[in-house]
């Protein structure tokens, strides 16, 4: 069997869909179509946005920290039951009643992953303090205090690796 180039590989996973243990059971769920993709971040937006922002801008108080990350179980499964719509993960109540919350965590997060493609990239190279408060903003939210960085164009050309030291390279 010849070897597969990377659009082809790609093109097959595109169509396999994102695999999503529930459980105990492996479910597949097509990814949404750009238009559709955009429907469901509004959706993310809506619904947890704020509150993501809340527990980005209070790292240091754990109490609201892991209360608010608690709460927010039931609005993971709505988020993962919207974007699966074909209704392959079975519903709400049946994701309720049969999976964990680490297995909801896990799909939301694969679905997060289909749904922001570039955002596994710029986690390699922009450091959190940056990112995290521009996704924030990009989901229609903000944190309680600007980046320490200035604008994300200017924080991304300050998170460019360094030479090392003695390098002639300018």
């Amino acid at each position: 069997m010849p070897e597969l180039t990377p659009a082809e590989e790609e093109a097959i996973l595109t169509r396999s869909g994102i695999r999503i243990v529930l459980g105990g059971h492996a479910k597949f769920v097509a990814p949404l179509t750009i238009d559709r993709n955009r429907e469901w971040k509004k959706t993310l937006a809506q619904t947890v946005g704020a509150a993501w922002a809340s527990v980005a801008g209070s790292a240091e108080d754990w109490t609201e920290l892991i209360s608010t990350v608690a709460a927010m179980s039931g609005q993971h499964i709505e988020l993962l039951v919207a974007y699966d719509e074909a209704g392959s993960l079975g519903g709400a109540e049946w994701v309720s009643g049969h999976a964990t919350e680490r297995e909801v965590w896990t799909g939301l997060k694969a679905v997060l992953d289909e749904a922001f493609p570039q955002i596994a990239e710029l986690l390699r190279k922009v450091p959190p303090a940056i990112l995290i408060p521009t996704a924030l903003q990009l989901l229609g939210t903000s944190t309680s205090s600007p980046s320490p960085a200035g604008p994300p164009s200017e924080a991304l050309k300050s998170s460019k690796p360094r030479s090392p030291r003695g390098s002639s390279r300018s």
